[in-house]
């Protein structure tokens, strides 16, 4: 049976309805799109990641080639950044920008 214009249609479980479908909204998974870096701090970034975070300046600086002094340098840069935080004394881990850049 048509309903009337304005009416309200009623559900096959007997809830009233407007008559009109729901709209379905897609979902979109926030993604965290990598920064450009310089090749040392991008070097830096994979040797966070190769060791598995958290990790120590002194682990980094052994697995990136580089010197402990350039490290801790680059380290509190990538902290400000956010691509780094801080876990105790001594010790970071990447964050989801700090591995997406180092992935890409």
């Amino acid at each position: 049976m048509p309903c009337k214009k304005g009416s309200k249609k009623t559900s096959s479980k007997g809830k009233r309805t407007s008559g009109r479908k729901a709209s379905k909204k897609a979902t979109v998974e926030p993604t965290v799109k990598p920064i450009e870096v310089d090749p040392d701090t991008k070097t830096i970034l994979k040797a966070f990641l190769d060791l598995g975070s958290p990790a120590r300046i002194k682990e980094v600086a052994e697995k990136a080639k580089m010197s402990t002094q350039k490290v801790a340098g680059k380290v509190r840069f990538l902290v400000r950044k956010g691509l780094i935080k801080k876990v105790s004394a001594g010790v970071y881990e990447l964050t989801e920008l700090g591995t997406a850049t180092a992935s890409a």
